[in-house]
């Protein structure tokens, strides 16, 4: 829910940022081993910093990202620009954009289907899904839908694409194989993330308003159980090895899911206004983003533990994992930085 209410502040926040920016210019986290691109179509500064014995790699934007999501098998990354209706293509190997794809109207989130390569854009006020083809970086169709769009997941082994519809509380089920819409599935109140199992082809839904996370079996595309967390859950991410489920809550906390009986195991409470969550799967490693102090939290997942807090820019919304080159991607939205970590 803090991020659809974040989605209406920013609107209002939008003048004022690009204002800003115009007037002031950008500010590097460092003066030290700078390198300055500057671009026709972009404003981006790259900055080197050392920080914790940890190499970054910082992109400013002129307007800012939102959403990053990352294609391990290609070491791409796709970052959605809803103010400028694209999505822009970062080459992982070098962290350099490689193409702009323009997209619907305020590109929100995406999803990936690593398996094909193909990436899925869900434009909110246009009310409908962009197609991209990950081989030549082109739209090749689009998905109308009947509601909002929100938040998107995939199941790359039955190529199923997963939407939440969060003002009519409900879930649009679309076959990747004929890019149209097969069923609606009613869930909870304001469905505000959702994520997928694809080994047990299980569906994940947070209900923001609800307090609550809807299962979905994704074989009939029915709701199997309702289970109650913290208030106003909003990030969610499975590991599909460990079967465990994460899920962030507005009450500074992340439950920890057991998907095999579908219960809570326990609460973690480790930051503060806690906005995304994200997972890495070959490493059983969660990562946090605590937009209320500015941090990442790396939590080891076979003990729960807390094994680093590290500091990064202002209101980081959003962090994604590279699987493979365990490079740590996190959006801070107002200061307009996507921050490369590894």
């Amino acid at each position: 829910m803090r991020g659809i209410l974040k989605f209406f502040l920013i609107i209002i926040m939008i003048i004022f940022t690009t204002c800003a920016f115009a007037n002031s210019g950008f500010k590097s986290l460092s003066e030290n081993n700078s390198d300055l691109i500057v671009n026709q179509k972009h404003y981006i500064k790259y900055i080197l910093v050392w920080k914790n014995m940890q190499y970054r790699r910082t992109m400013y934007y002129n307007l800012s990202p939102y959403v990053i999501d990352i294609n391990p098998v290609t070491n791409r990354v796709y970052v959605c620009n809803p103010w400028n209706d694209n999505v822009e293509v970062i080459s992982g190997t070098n962290d350099d954009i490689i193409s702009k794809i323009s997209v619907g109207k305020v590109p929100y989130t995406l999803s990936i289907n690593s398996i094909k390569d193909i990436i899925y854009v869900a434009n909110y006020n246009s009310n409908d899904i962009s197609v991209i083809d990950g081989e030549n970086n082109h739209v090749i169709a689009t998905i109308h839908l009947d509601n909002t769009p929100y938040a998107m997941a995939i199941n790359p082994f039955t190529d199923m694409i997963y939407v939440t519809n969060p003002w009519n509380n409900s879930i649009s089920v679309i076959d990747g194989k004929t890019n149209s819409v097969i069923c609606v599935v009613h869930v909870g109140l304001i469905p505000d993330a959702i994520s997928v199992n694809p080994v047990t082809n299980m569906i994940y839904v947070a209900n923001a308003a609800g307090n609550s996370i809807s299962v979905i079996d994704g074989t009939n595309e029915e709701v199997i159980k309702t289970l109650f967390v913290g208030e106003w859950p909003s990030s969610i991410a499975v590991n599909p090895v460990t079967n465990k489920i994460y899920v962030a809550s507005g009450n500074n906390s992340v439950n920890i899911i057991d998907g095999i009986n579908n219960k809570v195991l326990t609460t973690l409470h480790i930051g503060k206004g806690i906005d995304a969550v994200s997972i890495n799967p070959t490493m059983d490693m969660l990562y946090v983003a605590n937009s209320g102090n500015n941090t990442i939290s790396i939590v080891d997942g076979k003990d729960n533990k807390v094994l680093e807090n590290i500091s990064v820019a202002q209101d980081p919304i959003a962090v994604s994992i590279n699987s493979v080159t365990s490079k740590i991607y996190v959006v801070s939205y107002l200061e307009g930085i996507i921050e490369i970590v590894h």
